[in-house]
């Protein structure tokens, strides 16, 4: 009814992972309903056994935090203060969770009286009727264009370094068929689902592979349903990349991100000359979550933007997010005044890109050091064991690195993805991994070698 106005986050019912809220409220013209507008958002913290609600090792979704059905956070324009009490008392940062969740609640009130505001100007019949010429019309364009390129195939298979838990690589094996304007994924031979928290719901892995597409695509239009009739996605129940039962996803951005190479990997084949090599594979998001010295709570979720893989006609991109990804890298100052962290270095890694005709981008590195006694730091990354490819006989780039210094100087490598308690004084060295380079190396351009002498790429 009008006024209402619906809140969620549960992965298996409309959600992505337990971090992003979801709002959504009805539009009505008069007494029709006419559509729903929705934002989404990702909070700092919803509970769950780690700061940030970010543990890689959970094994199962209630441990991430507190999963929410569709609920009404407002009824008839009253907010249910039920619903507010509960995830109150449920997240470590109430202030700021709640303070984001309200800017939900004013993005999806303002869709909504757009969203009246054309039915009264068009007539709710004639809105209605060009919110389905959106969704033919997307599906028409994005079939033609495809149908123009030709049937083809493409066959791919890539990795992350391990689930966090048991040790095990966990394997993403794609085959792609585009044939008569429409396109069939299929997923077979991937991961079963792992007891850690960096399995895919199907609605991620449908989204990555629209993504995916739609770059190789030259017309601008909708992306709607419409498109999205154009794919078929073959992926068991139970596996990586179409997870069931309730198993944990709050990394699942690192399987978007593998999943991006894998799709890609595989497009290589079918768009020549179009794609680029791998780059970082992951936004590598670090949380440090604890007590300042004053006792107040704090949790910092950090991503951290890496490279890209080298282009067909250009390096690759340093200090840039990954593929589907939508963060960027934040301000020092920032940080170390909102947080008891102290940047020690934040720059780029010369020679950690791959060689090639074109060179992969230079990896990323950030050092911190830690101001109060003791914080839970959680590590996500990736690419430290399987490299970045290289495309067309290019070199893969190189591995990324995470070290403990203890205040003694004592060094300890970290795992890719690891959880462990940080102290005063101690420092985290982190560096992403380099992007894999495109066509032979002994073709590059010597301008293009002296220029990356000149300018320090090269280690």
């Amino acid at each position: 009814v009008p006024g209402d106005m619906f809140v969620a986050n549960d992965p298996y019912n409309g959600g992505t992972h337990l971090p992003d809220l979801i709002l959504v409220s009805p539009a009505f013209s008069g007494a029709v309903l006419i559509g729903h507008t929705v934002a989404i958002a990702h909070m700092i913290d919803v509970g769950g056994i780690a700061a940030g609600s970010f543990m890689t090792n959970a094994k199962e979704l209630i441990q991430e935090g507190i999963v929410i059905p569709p609920v009404r956070l407002y009824e008839r324009g009253e907010m249910n203060q039920a619903v507010e009490s509960i995830l109150r008392r449920n997240i470590r940062q109430p202030v700021e969770t709640l303070g984001d969740l309200h800017s939900l609640v004013a993005a999806t009130r303002i869709g909504a009286q757009r969203l009246q505001a054309l039915a009264e100007e068009l007539g709710t019949p004639r809105l209605a009727a060009a919110m389905q010429d959106l969704i033919d019309y997307a599906e028409e364009r994005g079939r033609r264009e495809l149908s123009a390129r030709g049937d083809s195939e493409g066959e791919f298979t890539d990795f992350l370094d391990d689930d966090g838990v048991t040790g095990a690589p966990v394997r993403f094996q794609v085959k792609l068929s585009l044939r008569e304007g429409a396109v069939t994924a299929d997923f077979s031979g991937s991961n079963p689902q792992v007891a850690a928290g960096i399995n895919s719901t199907l609605s991620t892995t449908r989204s990555v592979l629209q993504w995916c597409l739609r770059t190789q695509m030259a017309e601008d239009y909708p992306d709607n349903a419409g498109f999205y009739r154009l794919l078929d996605i073959r992926a068991a129940p139970g596996t990586i990349v179409n997870a069931s039962n309730d198993a944990p996803v709050a990394s699942r951005g690192l399987t978007a991100f593998r999943l991006v190479d894998c799709i890609f990997g595989a497009m290589a084949a079918m768009f020549p000359g179009r794609i680029w090599a791998a780059g970082d594979g992951s936004m590598d998001p670090l949380t440090i979550g604890g007590r300042r010295d004053d006792g107040s709570r704090f949790t910092m979720v950090e991503p951290v933007c890496g490279t890209t893989g080298a282009r067909p006609n250009a390096d690759g991109i340093e200090g840039v997010a990954p593929p589907v990804g939508n963060a960027r890298n934040s301000s020092v100052e920032v940080l170390e005044r909102a947080f008891p962290v102290r940047i020690l270095h934040f720059g780029i890694a010369p020679g950690t890109g791959g060689m090639g005709t074109y060179r992969g981008g230079n990896a990323i590195t950030r050092s911190y050091e830690l101001l109060c006694d003791r914080a839970e730091v959680v590590i996500r990354s990736d690419r430290k064991k399987h490299l970045p490819w290289g495309l067309a006989g290019g070199s893969p780039g190189s591995p990324s690195l995470s070290v403990l210094v203890t205040q003694d100087g004592k060094e300890i490598e970290l795992p890719s993805r690891h959880v462990f308690e940080m102290l005063r004084g101690q420092r985290l060295v982190w560096r992403g991994a380099g992007g894999g380079g495109y066509g032979p190396p002994a073709s590059r351009n010597p301008q293009l070698l002296e220029r990356d002498r000149r300018e320090g790429r090269t280690a």
